[in-house]
């Protein structure tokens, strides 16, 4: 399994709690997600002042109607 980390202010932490991610159809684990804490979330949006709310977000350019041409 994959070890997931959370990214805080531009640095990989690990969280302080985790969740199971269970597969429905087998009820087995498939991977282990990691769960801020309240410290964890607070920090992280400290260091979110300023900065785009989505990744990805900052120069995405124009968003286009379904079906229009690019």
């Amino acid at each position: 399994m994959s070890d997931y980390k959370l990214l805080i202010d531009g640095k990989l932490v690990s969280g302080a709690m985790a969740l199971n991610v269970i597969n429905p159809a087998t009820e087995e684990v498939v991977a282990v997600a990691p769960r801020a804490d309240r410290a964890q979330l607070e920090q992280g949006r400290r260091g979110q002042s300023g900065r785009s709310a989505v990744v990805g977000d900052a120069g995405a350019g124009p968003r286009r109607a379904a079906g229009q041409a690019g």
